[in-house]
């Protein structure tokens, strides 16, 4: 007997693609607004429910709890999100996440860790930000987020340029933006600053000190 999956996107090119891809091993059903999802859920017991955030003027993050807590198997499979927005998701007991940009490989590997209620965030996600957040310590101090936020705005930035405008040595900024690259597991600036520039430039208030 076939599991059974329930698919959130407004996007219905997307959605026709993810229930293609996993028609082998689940019955798909396909949504376009939150509140067929609701009332979908309401009506039928899914396995697993793959979800957009951004889903027309519905506020799917608000409703994520309160979706999750009869529908415990959830995987967030988003194209625009930021930072806060994935603490939000963490926050809510989403224990899967997929940008879209990952593909549906990436997808695939979250299903099947959201179905053994086990967690799957790519390495894009930085897992490591996603420990140091659950341990609720914070994870920049503002020196370090005041380098972060230059560098996403302006990635060819020296060091003495930075220095200069936070009134810091230039090696300071130097130990500094390698404390940065540790952290989000990338080997170079322009990496950074991607990063940054995708996550919204700056971090929630709650994981700076």
């Amino acid at each position: 007997m076939q599991q059974k999956m329930l698919v959130l996107d407004d996007h219905r090119a997307v959605a026709s693609m993810i229930a293609c891809y996993f028609c082998a091993e689940f019955e798909v059903d396909c949504v376009t607004a939150l509140a067929e999802l609701i009332t979908a859920t309401q009506k039928t017991q899914y396995d697993v429910l793959i979800i957009d955030l951004k889903i027309g003027k519905d506020d799917v993050l608000a409703n994520l709890a309160r979706i999750r807590a009869s529908n415990p198997h959830i995987v967030v499979f988003s194209g625009t999100y930021t930072f806060h927005d994935f603490c939000d998701c963490v926050k809510s007991g989403i224990k899967c996440f997929v940008g879209k940009d990952e593909g549906v490989e990436r997808l695939a590997c979250a299903v099947s860790s959201a179905c053994q209620g086990s967690e799957y965030y790519p390495p894009s996600m930085m897992k490591s930000l996603l420990a140091l957040h659950k341990k609720d310590k914070p994870l920049l101090n503002k020196t370090q987020l005041a380098v972060l936020t230059l560098l996403a705005n302006k990635p060819d930035a020296s060091n003495d340029e930075i220095g200069k405008l936070i009134c810091k040595a230039p090696g300071t900024v130097a130990n500094i933006v390698s404390i940065l690259l540790e952290t989000f597991d990338v080997d170079n600036r322009y990496l950074l600053a991607a990063q940054a520039q995708r996550l919204g430039y700056g971090l929630p208030e709650h994981l700076v000190h």
